[in-house]
C-alpha cells in the first residue's frame, strides 16, 4: 500500500467516525441548548470551555511525541507506551488540583466547582484510555481509533442525556459523562490486550526524559491554543454574562464542528504520514505537504462562505432565543480555514522538531485574542468575541506559515 492509499484508508475511517460523533453530538448540543435555559446552558458552557483550556496538561504533549516516534520506530515501543501511561497518570492528578485551584480562585459557584471536580474525573479517564490509541494511529491502523472514539462518544452522550432524563439536570450530565467515560475506558483496553499489544509499565528514565523534554513545549504551545480557543467564552460570562456566554457558545459550535469532521480526521491520518517521509524522501515530504494544504483549502472555503449564508438557520435549530447568534456566525465562521491550515502547518514543526516555534506562536495567540477581547467585548458585545476570534488565527495562519516555508526550504 502506497502513503497515498494509506493516508487515504485512514482519512476514510478517521472521517465516518468524525461524521458519527459530530452528528449525534450536534443533535446533542441541540437538546441541550432547547432543554437548558439560557443561563444554564450558557454555565454548561463554562464548564467545558474551563476542562478543554486545561485538558493540555495529562497529555503534556506526549501523545504526539509518542505517535511520531512510534511512526519512525525510533524507541522500544512497549517502553514507550509504558512511560507514556506513567507520565499521563501523574500529569492527570495535578490536573485535577490546578482545575479546583483556578475554580476557586476565580470565585466560581459551589456548583460549577462541583461539576469541575466530576469533570476532572472524566478528563483523566480519557487521558489514560488515550494511550491504546497512540499506539493505532502510530502504526497508521487507524480502524481501531475511529470505532473506539466512535464507541466512546455515544456512551459519552448517551448516559449524559440519562443523567439528565432522570431528573438530575446538569449534575446528572456531567456525571452521565463520567460513567460513560469509564465503561469506554475499560472497552478500550480490552481491545488492547485483546490485540496482545505489549505494554512495559516501567519507568525508564532516557524514554520518560526524552518525552517531557519534547513534549513539553507541545503541551504548553497545545495550552496557549486552547486559552486563545475557549478563552472568549470564560471572558464573556466574566464581562458580560452565562446567557451571553449561551448565546455566543450557540453560533461557535459550527466552526468546530466543522474542522473536527473534515479537518481532524485528514490531519490525524497525513501526521504518521508525512513523519515518515521527512526521514525517507524529503522532496516528496514538501510536495506532500502543499498537497495536504491545497486539500484543507478545498473544502474549508466553500464551507465557510455556505455556513455564512445560511447562517439564519441558528433560531431554526436553536430557538428564536438564540437568533442574536445568526450575524456573530457569519463572522466567527471565517476563522475555520485559518484554523484548518494552520493544524498542518504547526504539526510540520512539530515533525521537523521545531515545536518551539509552535510554543511561541501559541503564547502569541493567546496575547493577541486576550488583548482583542479585552478591547472588542466592551464596544461589540457578543461579536467583539467573534472578530477577535478571526483575526487571531489568520495572524497566527500568518505566521505559521512563513516558518514552515523557511522551515522546509530546500539546502542550496
Amino acid at each position: 500500500m502506497n502513503n497515498f492509499q494509506r493516508v487515504f484508508k485512514n482519512t476514510s475511517f478517521l472521517f465516518l467516525s468524525e461524521l458519527f460523533i459530530k452528528i449525534i453530538g450536534f443533535l446533542y448540543f441541540i437538546f441541550l441548548a432547547r432543554s437548558l435555559s439560557i443561563d444554564v446552558f450558557g454555565r454548561y458552557n463554562l464548564v467545558t470551555s474551563i476542562v478543554a483550556i486545561f485538558s493540555f496538561l495529562p497529555d503534556l504533549g506526549v501523545g504526539l511525541v509518542v505517535i511520531r516516534e512510534i511512526s519512525k520506530k525510533t524507541y522500544n515501543i512497549p517502553l514507550l507506551l509504558g512511560n507514556a501511561l506513567i507520565l499521563s497518570s501523574i500529569l492527570s492528578f495535578v490536573t485535577g488540583l490546578i482545575v479546583l485551584a483556578f475554580g476557586f480562585i476565580a470565585g466560581f459557584s459551589d456548583e460549577v466547582i462541583f461539576l469541575l471536580f466530576i469533570s476532572i474525573l472524566t478528563l483523566l479517564l480519557s487521558q489514560v484510555r488515550s494511550i491504546p490509541l497512540f499506539y493505532f494511529d502510530g502504526v497508521e491502523k487507524m480502524g481501531y481509533s475511529a470505532a473506539l472514539k466512535a464507541i466512546n462518544s455515544f456512551l459519552f452522550i448517551g448516559f449524559g442525556i440519562l443523567g439528565f432524563k432522570l431528573g438530575y439536570g446538569l449534575t446528572g450530565i456531567i456525571t452521565g459523562f463520567l460513567i460513560g467515560s469509564f465503561i469506554s475506558f475499560a472497552l478500550t483496553w480490552i481491545v488492547f490486550w485483546l490485540k496482545k499489544i505489549e505494554i512495559s509499565i516501567k519507568l525508564d528514565k532516557q524514554i520518560a526524559k526524552h518525552l517531557v523534554l519534547h513534549g513539553l513545549p507541545l503541551g504548553i504551545a497545545a495550552f496557549s491554543s486552547l486559552i486563545y480557543s475557549n478563552i472568549d467564552g470564560i471572558m464573556l460570562e466574566r464581562l458580560l454574562s452565562e446567557e451571553a456566554l449561551g448565546v455566543y457558545s450557540s453560533a461557535s459550535k459550527f466552526g468546530p464542528t466543522l474542522i473536527q469532521l473534515l479537518n481532524v480526521p485528514f490531519v490525524v491520518a497525513v501526521y504518521p504520514a508525512l513523519s515518515r517521509l521527512s526521514s525517507e524522501d524529503f522532496t516528496r515530504f514538501r510536495k506532500a505537504i502543499y498537497k495536504s494544504l491545497v486539500v484543507v483549502c478545498a473544502w474549508s472555503l466553500p464551507a465557510s462562505l455556505m455556513f455564512s449564508v445560511f447562517a439564519g438557520i441558528i433560531p431554526i435549530i436553536f430557538g428564536e432565543r438564540y437568533s442574536l447568534a445568526t450575524p456573530v456566525l457569519r463572522v466567527l465562521i471565517f476563522s475555520v480555514p485559518f484554523l484548518s491550515l494552520s493544524a498542518v502547518l504547526y504539526k510540520v514543526l512539530i515533525i521537523q522538531n521545531k515545536q518551539n516555534w509552535y510554543l511561541l506562536v501559541s503564547i502569541m495567540g493567546v496575547i493577541i485574542n486576550v488583548v482583542l477581547n479585552l478591547i472588542l467585548i466592551p464596544k461589540m458585545s457578543i461579536m467583539g468575541a467573534a472578530v477577535a476570534g478571526v483575526v487571531t488565527h489568520a495572524t497566527l495562519f500568518v505566521v505559521y506559515f512563513f516558518l514552515v516555508k523557511r522551515c522546509i526550504q530546500p539546502i542550496k
